[in-house]
């Protein structure tokens, strides 16, 4: 591919997750790609659109990220979803084929058709996520969501109080959190067929979706794999650096066996 001016990446949270989680891992994508251009764009009823109602499927969610992206710029931009989020962008692919995107990375998600509920969604994440939303105490709260997203971090006090404090800032509803887990669940593919070139990028120690998820979404679509062997579900919060290198090299045309659209 030549490049015809400075990369547009588009960040895309999570269930419960807004823009203030991805912390360093927009600073190292501008580091690593000259003049790049980073946004990060809320779910309805995160961050900045927490006073907004969740959408309870991910085609309305889509909806709404593509209308924000190209009301922002006419640049086609390469994705960069995290589980719902990428569920989110999976779905704007699969409805608006001939959409100007140039690729998407997707990280530690799932389609359901082609895996199954235990493994969308394992049982001991579960457990745990419904154990850490009853916890009031949010740097309690924060803290058991580290220790189950992340392998690096479940003792970070000071991230769990930075978490806190954004929750605080800008508390996402229950009601959200439960319409966007059925947004999650409702999710279904029966074909990834689609144009754009996807990475996905995998973490072998995610407690919350299975790795055979990420496995079956790479067979179903011919995209690109790569596996993290120690980090959790919170890819870009326990290893941005090695998720950063991952879509670099993915991005070298050298190194693709497609080329990315433009």
């Amino acid at each position: 591919m030549t490049d015809k001016g400075p990369r547009r990446f588009v960040l895309v949270r999570g269930l419960g997750r807004e823009a203030g989680h991805w912390h360093t891992f927009d600073r190292d994508l501008r580091e690593s790609f000259a003049s790049a251009i980073v946004e990060r764009h809320d779910l309805p009823g995160n961050g900045e659109l927490w006073h907004e109602p969740s959408p309870i499927s991910t085609a309305d969610m889509a909806a709404d990220l593509r209308r924000r992206v190209w009301a922002q710029d006419r640049q086609p931009p390469i994705l960069i979803g995290v589980s719902l989020g990428a569920m989110v962008c999976l779905d704007w692919l699969r409805r608006w084929p001939s959409d100007a995107v140039v690729g998407l990375v997707a990280i530690n998600t799932s389609v359901g058709g082609i895996s199954r509920p235990w493994e969308r969604l394992r049982i001991v994440g579960l457990l745990d996520t419904l154990a850490a939303l009853a916890t009031r105490d949010p740097i309690a709260r924060e803290r058991a969501i580290l220790a189950l997203t992340t392998t690096g971090h479940a003792s970070n006090d000071e991230l769990a109080r930075q978490h806190a404090a954004i929750y605080r800032a800008r508390p996402i509803a229950r009601r959200n959190v439960l319409r966007q887990s059925l947004a999650a669940a409702r999710f279904r593919a029966s074909s990834l067929a689609t144009p754009t070139p996807i990475l996905l990028l995998n973490s072998a120690r995610d407690r919350m979706v299975a790795a055979s998820c990420s496995r079956a979404i790479a067979a179903a679509s011919h995209a690109q794999l790569a596996v993290h062997p120690r980090a959790g579900h919170d890819l870009t919060l326990d290893d941005p650096s090695w998720c950063v290198a991952q879509i670099a090299q993915w991005l070298t045309p050298s190194s693709r066996g497609c080329t990315l659209r433009t």
